[in-house]
């Protein structure tokens, strides 16, 4: 049962109402936020639509995600199966930018933390790391919208993840609400 939950993928989602071209508009907003283009992960990128728009940029893109059914509807692109803790702790790769959309939710507090430290360590000098994940101040989504998905292990809010970013060695730009 815990790895149906876990591998979801593309049908929960659609179910949900999250189409493609929903998703591709809400991720590209955060296209402005990257460094010139460059080496570009993206973590949980589940059909890739991010990984796509960013492609269109310039950007050399690669993703990761677990679920075989999401990397399936991506198609085309670079996409490795992996957890991605495990990914980042075996990978040598350089990125000018890594983004984790609706990642960290999913993680317990000991490997959103590890997650943020091996991202640092991923991370060329200059590089960001774009963290997404629902509002937990706003009333609707932490009283029904978040726990609608039963992956979800925990709410995090904008100053744990700027705390769990400083103690990585990480410094905030910007944070803020996704206008999409």
């Amino acid at each position: 049962m815990i790895g149906e939950l876990e591998n979801m993928g593309a049908d929960w989602y659609a179910q949900r109402g999250f189409t493609s071209e929903m998703v591709r508009r809400a991720r590209a907003w955060y296209l402005q936020f990257l460094p010139k283009p460059g080496d570009l992960l993206d973590v949980g990128c589940g059909r890739g639509e991010f990984l796509d728009a960013a492609s269109e940029a310039n950007h050399q893109v690669t993703g990761v995600d677990h679920d075989p059914s999401m990397i399936a509807a991506a198609g085309h692109l670079n996409i490795h199966e992996n957890h991605v803790l495990d990914y980042l702790q075996t990978t040598s790769n350089l990125y000018d930018a890594i983004t984790a959309f609706h990642v960290i939710e999913h993680l317990e507090i000991r490997d959103a933390s590890a997650f943020i430290r091996l991202a640092a360590d991923r991370l060329r000098p200059g590089g960001r790391l774009i963290i997404a994940t629902p509002n937990p101040g706003s009333l609707p989504t932490i009283t029904h919208e978040f726990w609608r998905d039963p992956t979800h292990v925990r709410p995090y809010d904008r100053e744990l993840i700027e705390y769990l970013t400083t103690t990585s060695g990480l410094t905030t730009e910007s944070a803020g609400v996704n206008p999409e």
